[in-house]
């Protein structure tokens, strides 16, 4: 598209601490390279926590969140309690000790994915594909 109001979100999911020390090698270059146009292109975290152990822990969950989220973080970052299968089975989520990121076009549709850690070839196919789709 070469709409100039056009807009793309990144979405960065994990299940555990693992795949949330990966996030970063997808986010941190991804928030460099469009520091300047964050009205238009977008992070969103979020975690997913399986199983009913963790949901009987949730309350402690969400306390230990909101103190080690930074504050500029916390409107764009979701936590979901729960079972989600069908969800896991539409993305390809079938590992759930990696991240997985999806870019989202204003629509809320997937235009691209990646999991694991970022590589320098992944890096530069995502952010040209952002730059394509949301041009300034």
């Amino acid at each position: 598209s070469m709409d100039p109001s056009a807009q793309c979100t990144l979405l960065a999911i994990n299940f555990n601490e693992h795949g949330n020390k990966m996030l970063p090698s997808w986010t941190e270059p991804f928030e460099s390279a469009f520091r300047n146009d964050k009205d238009r292109v977008k992070i969103t975290w979020m975690t997913i926590n399986e199983g009913k152990a963790i949901s009987f822990l949730r309350h402690f969950i969400v306390r230990g969140f909101k103190n080690i989220i930074p504050e500029e973080k916390k409107k764009r970052t979701l936590l979901f309690f729960g079972n989600c299968p069908d969800l896991r089975d539409v993305l390809r989520m079938h590992n759930n000790k990696t991240s997985y990121v999806y870019l989202l076009d204003g629509l809320g549709r997937v235009r691209w994915a990646g999991s694991g850690r970022a590589t320098a070839q992944e890096l530069k196919r995502l952010i040209g594909l952002v730059k394509e789709m949301a041009p300034r």
